[in-house]
């Protein structure tokens, strides 16, 4: 249901059952008040689709909006899940490169320097060539859209287990600190960075996390 690609259905999903509760607050007589629920229900996905397609652009670089873009980040989206390419990493990594190919090793190396994405890479620079903005900016751009930490289950696990099990809360404190500038990177904090090893992967969680 929480999968990436139902972020949505989900979504309108959650809506439709908002509004369930607004009904008579909207119409004294509930067939009309739910045609009107109804109506401005079907413009969610519109709206979803404009705002998501807008935050994946600055996330790629692009200030324009041109009609290839969508294709462009499926295609990204696709290759990251066929790869099994952290989604943080790969989009932080991007934003290190610069317009023309040059040290593209460490994003690479996420994708066990699958030929696809090499490919993707090259369509990208050509897509960023069409931008007005220079590289500086562009990548200025990126870094504020584009975290390098972010609170991973694995990390938050470890944090409460050390402070549940051995009233310990240096780890809590420690991953505190290095959240709350999520953007800057942080020397000697690069553990953080990282997704989970076999071992560390959460394989439950919950809404109150």
């Amino acid at each position: 249901r929480y999968a990436y690609n139902n972020q949505p259905n989900v979504g309108l999903w959650n809506l439709t059952r908002f509004a369930e509760c607004l009904l008579h607050l909207i119409d004294e007589d509930v067939d009309t008040a739910v045609d009107i629920a109804k109506q401005r229900l079907e413009r969610f996905i519109g709206y979803y689709k404009n705002h998501w397609l807008s935050g994946m652009r600055t996330k790629l670089g692009f200030k324009s909006s041109l009609d290839v873009d969508e294709a462009l980040i499926e295609e990204l989206l696709d290759i990251m899940a066929s790869s099994n390419a952290d989604f943080t990493l790969t989009f932080y990594q991007l934003s290190r490169l610069d317009t023309e190919a040059s040290n593209d090793d460490a994003i690479l190396a996420l994708f066990d320097h699958d030929e696809s994405f090499a490919r993707w890479l090259t369509k990208w620079r050509s897509r960023i060539r069409q931008e007005s903005s220079d590289n500086d900016e562009r990548k200025a751009m990126m870094c504020g859209a584009n975290p390098v930490y972010i609170p991973r289950n694995h990390l938050i696990e470890a944090a409460i287990r050390a402070a549940e099990d051995q009233g310990d809360f240096s780890v809590f404190l420690t991953l505190h600190e290095v959240l709350q500038q999520p953007y800057e990177y942080q020397p000697g904090k690069e553990i953080y960075m990282l997704p989970p090893q076999p071992h560390e992967v959460v394989r439950q969680t919950f809404c109150g996390t």
